[in-house]
């Protein structure tokens, strides 16, 4: 009897790991990414090379960042809206607006995202991904070229 409960504990501990192993993140093994800040912006010429190597942050990515940290990744919004506690800033890019909506923490009077939205050339939904994508690397071509 003490065997086959050992036996159960040790089958149990074994789909635990099997589990924890599939549920967390894979780092990513893509070592071509490259941050904004690794390439020169000094020059006026972005080659496609550098481009399509930038690390475009994801719809989740940007969830929590703070009003500082989207312009830095974006630059200034094309409309910006203040209501009560919350900010709504949009950039509009090649027919594909996306929406940030950030909201005042009560604690630190920062505004930070808390929801990420795009929205096609007629006001219907637009692919989220490509959209940030879009605008990412839009503002990282203008930011060059300064």
């Amino acid at each position: 009897m003490r065997y086959s409960g050992l036996r159960f504990f040790g089958v149990l501990f074994a789909a635990a790991l099997l589990a924890a192993g599939c549920a967390a993140p894979k780092p990513s093994t893509n070592e071509t990414d490259v941050q904004l800040g690794d390439i020169d912006t000094s020059s006026s010429r972005v080659s496609k090379r550098q481009l399509a190597r930038l690390k475009v942050p994801t719809s989740q990515e940007l969830i929590g960042k703070d009003d500082t940290e989207v312009k830095e990744l974006f630059g200034d919004p094309s409309l910006a809206r203040s209501e009560k506690k919350v900010k709504v800033w949009q950039y509009a890019h090649g027919g594909c607006i996306l929406l940030f909506f950030l909201y005042e923490d009560p604690l630190t009077a920062q505004y930070a995202v808390t929801h990420v939205d795009a929205r096609g050339p007629k006001k219907g939904p637009a692919p989220i991904e490509d959209c940030v994508a879009h605008a990412f690397k839009s503002h990282y071509v203008a930011k060059a070229a300064l």
